[in-house]
């Protein structure tokens, strides 16, 4: 059995643990339990006699940051919806619970957050026959991003 603290109150009153066990059938199983912290309660409302854990299910929890697995490319398809749409950055990295350094580098990769100034230069060097991994080096942008940019230019001027 694993057991982790994924949250604990900032004054150190309680913390929701997370334990994962392997059943008989072999399955993995995994409970959430929110318990009070005997020797962190400042307080003293705790006594001395351990409190029973109170099961919470898992879809009630609210996840951290760091708590996700790996971003998807649904995750990414969504942020930049989000971005279109007019929200900020910061605001996407709360509404998805990532990291915002998370979110700008994974939007610089689809060349969403790339200015109409550094879309017309890219452009422009393209037309005069760069790599994409010059143009990338040149303007300090994923090759991935440069790459989409020269697309749309492609798809737009019937070059595809």
């Amino acid at each position: 059995m694993n057991e982790r603290v994924i949250w604990t109150h900032p004054k150190g009153r309680f913390e929701v643990v997370e334990r994962t066990y392997r059943a008989l059938d072999g399955r993995l199983g995994r409970v959430r339990e929110c318990r009070f912290t005997l020797r962190r309660d400042v307080r003293g409302l705790a006594c001395n006699v351990a409190a029973q854990p109170i099961s919470v299910e898992p879809a009630l929890c609210v996840p951290q940051k760091g708590v996700h697995g790996p971003v998807t490319a649904a995750d990414v398809d969504t942020w930049c919806k989000w971005y279109r749409q007019g929200k900020s950055v910061a605001d996407i990295s709360e509404m998805a619970g990532r990291n915002e350094k998370t979110v700008t580098a994974k939007l610089k990769k689809r060349g969403v957050l790339l200015t109409d100034e550094e879309q017309r230069k890219i452009r422009s060097l393209a037309a005069q026959g760069w790599t994409a991994a010059k143009i990338s080096k040149e303007i300090g942008y994923p090759r991935a991003a440069v790459r989409c940019c020269v697309r749309e230019m492609e798809v737009q001027h019937g070059k595809v």
